[in-house]
């Protein structure tokens, strides 16, 4: 496993947790024919990566890397391999664990990002862009997905001989989409969070309408000086 340099916990419970989901979802591929911790370990990387970019703190950027490793396993799983994952986290990170107790937000944010049974996908994506951890590992998983790089030419020349690789490109846009929605919210929520940082430091917050620039035929001093003169 390489290791992604946790912030606030231990890169010995990672490599645990890590060691168990690979075992889980040995037998399994993805839709690429590739060993499906492959995936996993793609999104957990990827919102690890985000939820910094997120600024909500070190700790929130672990959570979602762990939730990232773990988001498919209620929905491909058995129910003992489940509790099997569900057991390791609270061992690792519940109450009483010598180490930060945050296994319940973690275990939270992997049922947000499970799919209910008879629940429609538009529904199912408004519950999971709503979830702060949601959205940030829904936001890797769709970026994954919507990598047509994933496919080795010989599924890609097998797929065209079939008349069957407009399908493939369809979906690879169809979850980009949900892709730059959802990297959209947290890039705004991320704004947000620095509006709020500098209010709570006492700082005057005066927002900017760059509409007047057109008025000013493009000339970025003249519109600056009403502002800052």
């Amino acid at each position: 496993m390489e290791n992604y340099y946790p912030t606030t916990f231990d890169q010995k419970d990672i490599n645990r947790l890590y060691s168990l989901i690979d075992f889980i979802f040995r037998k399994r591929k993805d839709k690429a024919g590739s060993p499906y911790i492959n995936h996993l370990a793609f999104v957990a990387h990827n919102a690890y990566r985000f939820a910094l970019e997120y600024s909500r703190g070190l700790e929130f950027a672990d959570i979602c890397y762990i939730v990232g490793l773990c988001h498919d396993v209620v929905e491909d799983c058995d129910v003992d391999e489940i509790d099997a994952v569900f057991d390791m986290i609270e061992c690792l990170w519940g109450a009483d664990s010598s180490t930060i107790n945050c296994a319940k937000p973690i275990i939270d944010a992997i049922n947000v990002l499970t799919r209910q049974e008879g629940e429609k996908y538009s529904e199912y994506f408004k519950r999971v862009s709503e979830h702060p951890v949601g959205r940030v590992v829904k936001c890797a998983d769709a970026l994954h997905n919507s990598d047509i790089t994933r496919f080795d030419h010989e599924y890609i020349d097998n797929l065209a001989r079939k008349g069957d690789l407009d399908d493939l490109v369809k979906r690879c846009k169809k979850y980009h989409k949900r892709y730059e929605k959802l990297y959209a919210l947290f890039q705004k929520d991320k704004d947000q969070q620095h509006v709020d940082d500098a209010l709570a430091k006492g700082y005057n917050i005066v927002r900017i309408d760059t509409s007047e620039l057109a008025k000013e035929n493009g000339d970025y001093w003249k519109w600056l000086k009403k502002w800052i003169l």
